[in-house]
């Protein structure tokens, strides 16, 4: 079977992943190719006068003669990308999109008024890949539309407007500009660069543009294939051609149900190189299971072949097992058979299932598994379900029981899906002692099949609990409570009573539930309950002394012992109660308001107090003023004591503004700091021994009193 090559350009062209470095490029100008430089251009015409173009100077030929066969260099070209920033999204099926290469020779062209003579060693660019274009052996281009060659000669009279498409191998290539042809001239830039027509058919893939690059000789008769131009979205390269050589795989298929398979030259093929190829296979098969060798043969434009052999491996399927149909029965033990297995790699061994054969199954739905191995080691499976769905045993005799006794006896009995008797387990068992009321019993019988069915009835002890009695309120002042309830059981035997708190108790004031409970020999419990109220009366206080108000006796003190009378009091059956009053009566005042409170506590713990309060003031700033007036320091000068008294009568003045107006916390803060400041230099004064040691802490006490009277840190 054979094939042309071109589906194989592109499966090596998607895996290409060389990417040109880009030079800008240019749009609607002309390029001026150098002498050995090779052009490469696009343009579109979508209407007339309206013309597009993208020319690219390649750079020198030399590079394209210098490649290694079978090698890809990058070229400084444009991409799939800029086609389709310049002609749009559809670019790729643009009906008037060309494009094409042109190269000078390393000499210069040569022309006259009608004919141009065309340079030996011209690059040219074909048509798409493998079209009959140029070829070998021949130097003549294709006459038809597919492929019409188009050139640029550096320099040309601006009139030539027309060429020929024909080069013959007795003379040189001619170009008539008194024929039709394909030149363009861009007003005021020259000749441009010419393309071929017609459209771009040689698009391969999603972004994948190829063109065959060749040699003319014009006059030797011959056109070199040089190899591929590809363009790729992501830039373009050059490809040089390679010697035709086949370049086979070895595969590995799998059969089909036949146990055979078939192949094509596309699976065999792995890349084989050459102009316009053609492939054949000595055989596509079918091949059984198995290896086979055969070959490939690569046929290129010139006749020349090439082979390669390369090995088909088929391989058989998994055995297949037969489908089991499942199993449904009563009895746990079940046997079956299964069909042997059928597959390509003979022999197969017998098929294996878990569970086996003649096991035991539980109630309900098991899968069985089948496995069956064949000769090359490859494993099939299948599976079928058995159930197993006999019904659990049946237990009878399971009604309900109501008696005054705590003992309960009682016989259920079961039989299984063939009728014969199964045991049966109660729980709680018969003969068990039962608490008063209802309780359930559940009974359950299992079969050799571990199927288990269950019943359960009650059991209800119906004797009432005790019956209390006595259990009356109490309410009294003592904290003490003594109290007799009685109990009587269902049969009417005393029970004995139990309550908490206990007859005797100490209560607290309010009232406190007692709750009592009776309990007879079956656990029966009979509950009630009472309030025993200890009255909250307080004790009465009398004679609570009035508020107090002293002064220290002198500058020098800063505490008064006061002394008053303690109340009395009485609780509420007129017994006396203990009175505490704190501070005790004759306890030493500080300076400042304290209250005194009493409190009366009777046997019970009811309380109840009275209040007042002891102010006790000191001599007062004056005072302090007075006593600096009367010393008689010789070293205390008169402008020493203005000072100190300047100090106490501005610390007066804040301290009575701040009186009149509390809100205003700062002037308090400020007859502070005059107080502070008297006692710095009454400190000071005393260090120095301008005032003696007893007249400067009499000040020091009294202006320390002061502070504190008025409140200051």
């Amino acid at each position: 079977m054979k094939q042309t090559k071109q589906s194989h350009w592109k499966m090596a062209l998607l895996a290409l992943a060389s990417v040109a470095l880009l030079t800008p490029v240019v749009h609607g100008q002309t390029v001026t190719a150098g002498t050995g430089q090779l052009i490469l251009g696009f343009r579109a015409t979508a209407n007339p006068g309206q013309t597009v173009n993208l020319e690219v100077n390649l750079g020198s030929m030399i590079k394209f003669y210098e490649a290694t066969p079978g090698s890809e260099i990058a070229l400084p070209a444009l991409s799939t990308a800029d086609l389709a920033a310049t002609y749009g999204a559809g670019w790729n099926s643009r009906s008037d999109l060309f494009w094409g290469t042109i190269g000078t020779a390393p000499t210069a062209a040569s022309w006259s008024s009608n004919a141009v003579t065309v340079p030996a060693r011209t690059l040219w660019a074909s048509a798409p890949n493998c079209a009959p274009a140029w070829v070998a052996g021949s130097s003549t281009a294709q006459a038809t539309p597919v492929s019409k060659v188009l050139t640029l000669l550096t320099g040309a009279p601006a009139s030539l407007n027309g060429a020929s498409n024909t080069a013959n191998s007795t003379a040189s290539a001619v170009i008539n500009n008194s024929l039709a042809g394909s030149w363009s001239i861009q007003e005021g830039a020259g000749i441009s660069f010419n393309f071929f027509n017609p459209t771009i058919d040689n698009f391969q893939g999603t972004n994948i543009v190829v063109s065959q690059l060749y040699e003319l000789r014009p006059g030797t008769g011959t056109g070199v294939y040089m190899g591929d131009l590809i363009l790729r979205n992501t830039g373009m390269s050059f490809r040089k051609a390679a010697p035709t050589a086949a370049i086979c795989r070895n595969i590995t298929v799998q059969a089909g149900t036949n146990c055979q398979a078939s192949v094509t030259v596309d699976d065999i093929d792995n890349g084989s190189t050459g102009l316009c190829l053609l492939l054949g296979l000595s055989a596509n098969g079918p091949f059984p299971v198995g290896t086979t060798n055969v070959t490939l043969t690569v046929t290129d434009s010139n006749g020349s072949n090439s082979f390669c052999t390369a090995s088909v491996t088929v391989q058989g399927a998994a055995p297949v097992l037969p489908t089991r149909a499942p199993i449904s029965q009563c009895s746990p033990v079940v046997s079956y058979t299964v069909g042997a297995a059928t597959g390509c790699n003979t022999p197969i061994g017998l098929p294996v299932c878990t569970p086996p054969s003649g096991s035991s199954f539980p109630n309900g739905v098991t899968t069985v598994r089948c496995t069956a191995t064949d000769a090359a080691s490859k494993i099939g499976s299948n599976s079928f379900t058995v159930t197993i769905s006999g019904s659990a045993p049946t237990i009878v005799g399971a009604s309900p029981i109501t008696q005054c006794a705590t003992v309960a006896t009682f016989a259920p009995t079961a039989t299984d899906c063939s009728g014969a008797s199964v045991s049966v387990v109660c729980l709680p068992a018969s003969g068990s002692t039962f608490t008063s009321g209802v309780t359930t019993v559940r009974c359950t019988a299992t079969d050799t099949a571990s199927r288990i069915g269950s019943n359960s009835f009650t059991v209800t002890i119906s004797s009432a609990a005790p019956t209390i009695v006595g259990a009356s309120p109490i309410s009294q002042c003592s904290p003490v409570a003594t109290f007799t309830p009685t109990a009587t059981d269902c049969s009417g035997a005393s029970v004995s009573v139990v309550c908490s708190p206990a007859s005797g108790s100490t209560f607290a004031i309010g009232n406190t539930t007692v709750r009592c409970t009776a309990t007879d020999i079956a656990s029966r419990i009979g509950s009630n309950s009472f309030v025993v109220t200890v009255l909250s009366t307080p004790p009465t206080l009398s004679s609570c002394p009035a508020n107090i108000a002293t002064n220290v006796a002198s500058a020098s003190n800063t505490t008064v012992v006061v002394s008053f009378s303690t109340p009395t009091a009485t609780d509420c059956a007129s017994a006396a109660a203990t009175v505490v009053c704190s501070p005790a009566s004759g306890s030493a005042f500080a300076l400042g308001s304290t209250t005194v409170r009493c409190t009366a506590t009777d046997t019970a713990g009811r309380t109840n107090s009275c209040s007042f309060s002891v102010s006790v003031s000191g001599l007062g700033l004056g005072a302090i003023n007075s006593a600096v007036d009367a010393l008689t320091d010789e070293k205390m000068t008169a402008g020493r004591k203005s000072s100190l008294n300047g100090n106490l009568t501005r610390a007066q003045a804040k301290l009575t503004a701040f009186n009149l107006d509390p809100t205003k916390t700062s002037l308090l803060k400020q007859s502070c700091a005059q107080l502070k400041a008297f006692i710095t230099k009454v400190t000071i004064y005393k260090r120095l021994g301008i005032i003696n040691a007893t007249d400067a802490d009499a000040l020091l006490a009294s202006a320390n009193a002061a502070k504190l009277a008025n409140g200051c840190l």
